[in-house]
């Protein structure tokens, strides 16, 4: 008798239970589909921010909002916190000054709607900002992260009148998306007090932060009261070496290398300076857009970037792009073998002659050991050809010819040989 009344007072409290848990998934399910936030514990649409652009989008429209922040086209960081959309007032050039009287009401919006398209089937997001800024909560960002993953989003904002919800004052887009590709690594940089003028007359404000895109919170600070300028600054792959520019007693071509610790001064006996490089010019060198190598053992300088990045660019076969590149490394360093070699093989591969012809004069006079590579020659051979320069053509490839066997290259020998012999063709049927 008492173990029955037990197990009927379980089995009620059990329908209870279940009648409370179904009431409960109901609820959360209508929250989800009517607040477009199923899952995510937000809501992803507002009722009163979907009516506005619902009105914007019939054909009503206003004066044109500007978007300050993000830009147009904005490519976000798959790891960034959410950014704060913020927008400026249109400005009504038909407005007078002290037009509106005391005890009138405003006229400008007093609410916006901001909506997201995302260019696929599901529906749009919209939210409601009482401010000309708007932050995403976290669980809302995240899902707009995901549905702009590398495609574009199309962000509308939208200025009313609480009053007159359908009576569209104001409004712009703008597209945004999200990268595949992450950060991967925290930044360090610098934060200058505005007017910049101000921060050059006392760099000792300046302050260096460091941080992840990714973190909610400010980035601390870890360098300040550097009493020269700072600029450009890399640091080693491992990180324990650090780079940068530093305006030294007015020598702008002033350049510091030191370990990382936990504790760092930057002594004077760890500065160097780029005005020391080929001093008898007579001319002032600065080492902007330095990098420090992997190792930390070396700083590369603009001409060795350059001819990194041109070579790059070469072995992808973009080949104008690289021409571009090597050209303005060979003008800041004009007396490097192996970049006025690189130039010439790059503008051999775009079908010229003479260029190409004097940059490699130019190496093989520089170090005449330089001139190992088949290529070159092989593509010079190739643009004699077009133009009708056989006996030039003939004798280009038999120098590749030559070089590629002294390199091992018995394919491409043996492939040139045969447009050799095309050539030694064309060069006796064509007339004296």
């Amino acid at each position: 008798m008492h173990s029955g009344e037990s197990s009927k007072r379980v089995r009620r409290c059990l329908g209870c239970g279940g009648c409370l848990l179904g009431v409960g998934v109901l609820a959360a399910l209508v929250y989800g589909l009517f607040f477009g936030g199923f899952g995510l514990g937000v809501p992803l649409e507002d009722p009163l921010a979907a009516e506005i652009l619902e009105a914007y989008r019939a054909g009503q429209r206003g004066n044109p909002l500007e978007i300050t922040y993000p830009p147009d086209g904005t490519l976000f960081p798959p790891e960034i916190v959410a950014p704060t959309f913020c927008w400026k007032h249109p400005q009504a050039g038909a407005r007078q000054a002290g037009a509106r009287q005391a005890g009138t009401p405003r006229a400008g919006a007093d609410a916006w709607a901001v909506g997201l398209e995302f260019g696929d089937e599901q529906k749009g997001m919209s939210f409601l900002a009482t401010d000309i800024q708007w932050t995403p909560l976290p669980a809302q960002w995240e899902a707009i992260k995901r549905r702009c993953l590398e495609r574009k989003a199309t962000v509308t904002v939208v200025g009313v009148r609480r009053a007159e919800p359908k009576k569209i004052l104001s409004a712009a887009s703008i597209t945004i998306s999200t990268s595949s590709d992450e950060v991967g690594a925290p930044i360090f940089y610098r934060e200058v007090n505005l007017p910049f003028i101000d921060a050059v007359k006392d760099p000792s404000r300046i302050r260096w932060r460091f941080g992840t895109v990714s973190s909610p919170e400010q980035p601390p600070v870890v360098l300040e009261e550097l009493p020269v300028c700072g600029n450009c600054h890399s640091f080693s792959a491992d990180g324990k070496t650090l780079a940068m520019d530093v305006d030294y007693a007015n020598n702008q071509g002033s350049y510091v290398m030191t370990r990382v610790a936990r504790e760092m001064v930057l002594a004077t006996s760890e500065i160097i300076t780029w005005n020391d490089y080929r001093k008898e010019d007579g001319e002032r060198t600065f080492g902007l857009l330095s990098q420090v190598s992997p190792d930390g053992g070396k700083v590369y300088n603009r001409a060795d970037i350059r001819h990194h990045l041109g070579m790059a660019l070469y072995l992808t076969g973009k080949f104008p792009e690289a021409a571009v590149h090597l050209s303005e490394a060979a003008r800041l360093d004009p007396d490097n073998a192996g970049l006025q070699y690189s130039l010439a093989l790059t503008l051999a591969a775009l079908g010229k002659i003479d260029e190409p012809l004097e940059h490699y004069s130019r190496a093989v006079q520089l170090q005449p050991e330089v001139d190992k590579s088949a290529t070159p020659h092989h593509f010079l051979g190739i643009n004699y050809a077009k133009a009708g320069r056989l006996h030039e053509a003939v004798l280009s490839a038999q120098r590749a010819i030559k070089l590629a066997r002294d390199a091992g290259a018995e394919d491409l020998a043996l492939q040139i040989e045969q447009q050799v012999q095309r050539y030694q063709r064309d060069l006796g049927a064509k007339p004296n």
